[in-house]
């Protein structure tokens, strides 16, 4: 019995590592490879880094050379690996770790990985989106306008004179 309970853990373990190398994007540091995997929490370290995910990309794409872009790549990397952050590590000591493993020659290398995490994060809308249930009332075309109420404008209001009221 104790067999078999453990052959599942197993076959369990299997496909949760198997889950996890489907995703996520390998780079290559100092101590070896690696695999870059923006979930939730690499996520909310960037929001609460950048002031959300949009200032992040900003800073990714900043080309002007007084803007902080090594910093902005480092911090994108360091959330991309918290997934290997060991549980009693710092969150200051597990980046100050990443620094230390970065390789200035991979820097090119590092930004297209990060792009395709983000990518990865943040899929393209399918066709089966476009065409899934929305939420009551926000279907194409279920809207009057901007401004718009629940009813109709009157239009004999227009036409009356004002009581001065």
């Amino acid at each position: 019995m104790d067999a078999e309970i453990s052959g599942e853990d197993d076959a369990i373990d299997e496909l949760e590592g198997a889950r996890l190398l489907a995703r996520g994007v390998e780079i290559k540091l100092r101590d070896g490879p690696h695999r870059l995997i923006l979930d939730y929490e690499a996520l909310e370290f960037i929001e609460e880094e950048f002031d959300g995910i949009d200032g992040f990309m900003a800073a990714l794409n900043e080309t002007r050379l007084k803007q902080k872009r090594l910093r902005s790549i480092r911090l994108g990397l360091t959330a991309g690996l918290l997934h290997e952050k060991p549980i009693d590590q710092s969150p200051e000591t597990f980046t100050l770790s990443v620094r230390q493993r970065l390789e200035a020659r991979d820097l090119v290398n590092y930004l297209d990985a990060l792009t395709v995490a983000i990518m990865e994060a943040f899929p393209p809308p399918t066709e089966a989106d476009k065409t899934a249930p929305k939420a009551k009332g926000s279907s194409v075309g279920a809207s009057p306008g901007n401004g718009s109420t629940t009813s109709q404008l009157s239009g004999s209001g227009a036409r009356k004179r004002s009581s001065g009221a």
